[in-house]
């Protein structure tokens, strides 16, 4: 059985961390392993956005490098939705 690469894609709403971990698992299904095949493929499969962008300007070369970008914008957007979450009251009539 042909596993594609090509058909894993990123769900509307899915967070970064779930499609690397789908596009992760087909992977061991997948009898190609060749570095440049595996970073178009996920690539191909994000949606557009933040970490695109950050994909496309990173110019990862290696599935490694890509984890390595996955897991510092996952860490970025944590410490953004953090910080939203505590944003300081309004400041008070006087």
């Amino acid at each position: 059985m042909s596993y594609d690469l090509f058909d894993v894609r990123q769900y509307p709403g899915e967070s970064l961390r779930d499609y690397l971990n789908r596009f992760g698992a087909q992977m061991v299904h997948s009898p190609a392993k060749n570095e440049e095949m595996l970073v178009y493929a996920f690539k191909k499969g994000v949606l557009p956005g933040p970490f695109y962008e950050a994909l496309i300007r990173g110019h990862p070369a290696t599935f490694a490098e890509v984890r390595r970008l996955v897991v510092v914008h996952i860490a970025d957007e944590s410490e953004v939705a953090e910080k939203r979450g505590s944003v300081a009251p309004a400041r008070p009539r006087a």
